[in-house]
């Protein structure tokens, strides 16, 4: 552009020096042929200056439309990571509530140790007082052992006098059996005597 104009001015210098010489009617004819180039060149500037503009506005749409896509882009990148963010939290948020949950069933268990340890002094007692009572309870099971070994023997004493019994009344059955013949043989006579006189 710098140069078409430096060569329209050594053309306006050298037309300078044609038109000394001309008359008025060819110099209002070279004014307008010479402005009639001045507007096609003007035209043409405003043209090339024209495409220039559109190439750059064409240029910075793009990059607008680049820096909106990447805008979009970074957006939706954005976006599905704070998604996974928030599933993350959510599933954080419940493990922190089981966590929860679990620090009460501990404290709860830790309450419960804590009572039952306070109570081991109450069972130790207990415990040497079951001892004790075991050992008397030992000393009785001895006397009841030896009465059972003593009943043992009663018993056994028992059987056999039982034993002496049976025979005793075998002796006695036979005995009662002689006397019952010896009954027999006694009263035959009076049963002749009834026979022959019978009572009246």
């Amino acid at each position: 552009m710098d140069d078409e104009l430096a060569q329209l001015h050594h053309k306006r210098e050298g037309n300078d020096d044609s038109t000394k010489n001309m008359s008025q009617e060819a110099l209002i004819l070279h004014s307008i042929n010479y402005f009639h180039e001045s507007l096609e060149k003007r035209a043409k500037m405003g043209a090339r200056t024209a495409l220039w503009t559109n190439r750059v506005i064409r240029s910075g749409i793009l990059g607008l439309m680049l820096i909106a896509a990447s805008i979009m882009i970074l957006v939706v990148v954005v976006s599905e990571q704070m998604n996974q963010i928030a599933a993350v939290m959510g599933k954080m948020d419940q493990q922190m509530e089981s966590v929860v949950y679990d620090m009460g069933q501990m404290r709860d268990t830790m309450k419960s140790i804590v009572t039952s340890v306070a109570k081991l002094p109450e069972i130790v007692d207990e415990i040497s007082t079951m001892e004790t009572t075991v050992g008397q309870m030992n000393g009785h099971i001895v006397v009841i052992s030896g009465r059972m070994t003593h009943t043992g023997q009663m018993v056994e004493q028992m059987v056999n006098d039982v034993g002496g019994m049976d025979q005793n009344l075998e002796s006695v059955a036979t005995i009662v059996q002689g006397m019952d013949h010896n009954i027999d043989r006694v009263s035959r006579p009076f049963r002749m005597f009834n026979r022959m006189v019978p009572m009246p």
